[in-house]
């Protein structure tokens, strides 16, 4: 097991685990919980059913999917590849501060990230003024793990790029599966408000 990173690394972890008040500090922990994380991915997956109906299932599966894989390939894959140790287990007592409970595993990807951004990401390649506010969301998400003391910013970033290609792959898997199929695909450039096939205009 290492010890703490250095450069800028360490710095960018000391400036953001640091008290910013009882606000920031209450934000910290719900968007850390496992709570806010299935709330938030119930309203999403409720609101593309709402939205699209049926064809909504397109969006909604291929991204639980997406979500699934990245958060496997992380917990599986990667952590115990990196092994990298958390800052609560290298740093001295008393020189950081710790809001939220940590998980057993290595500290490299930060998984909150990887799945936050695996769905923000997803969602931004469905429809950008969908992706916009998910990706705002899952940065804070991101951001909450330092600010809480579990993580450090590079294990935030290499989770942020994990949910990001594995989205991205699942995504263009499944629109060349669904071209294939002759179903629609999930691109809602045609402007009729449910995932179709692209227009020739687009």
């Amino acid at each position: 097991m290492g010890g703490a990173p250095g450069g800028l690394d360490l710095t960018l972890y000391r400036f953001l685990n640091q008290d910013f008040g009882p606000a920031v500090d209450a934000a910290t922990r719900v968007l850390s919980s496992r709570g806010f994380g299935l709330l938030a991915l119930s309203i999403v997956v409720l609101g593309i059913l709402l939205r699209w109906g049926k064809n909504g299932v397109w969006v909604a599966l291929p991204m639980l999917c997406s979500l699934g894989l990245t958060d496997l390939l992380g917990a599986r894959l990667l952590k115990p590849i990196f092994a990298r140790p958390r800052p609560i287990e290298v740093l001295p007592a008393g020189t950081f501060r710790q809001l939220v409970e940590v998980a057993h595993g290595g500290s490299m990807p930060s998984l909150h990230a990887s799945n936050a951004f695996s769905v923000a990401i997803f969602l931004w390649l469905v429809r950008p003024s969908l992706g916009a506010p998910a990706l705002v969301l899952a940065t804070l998400i991101g951001l909450s793990r330092v600010v809480g003391g579990v993580h450090w910013p590079s294990d935030v970033v290499t989770g942020a790029l994990l949910g990001t290609l594995v989205s991205t792959a699942v995504w263009l898997g499944v629109n060349r599966w669904l071209r294939s199929q002759e179903r629609p695909e999930l691109d809602l450039a045609a402007g009729n408000g449910h995932p179709g096939p692209r227009s020739p205009s687009t």
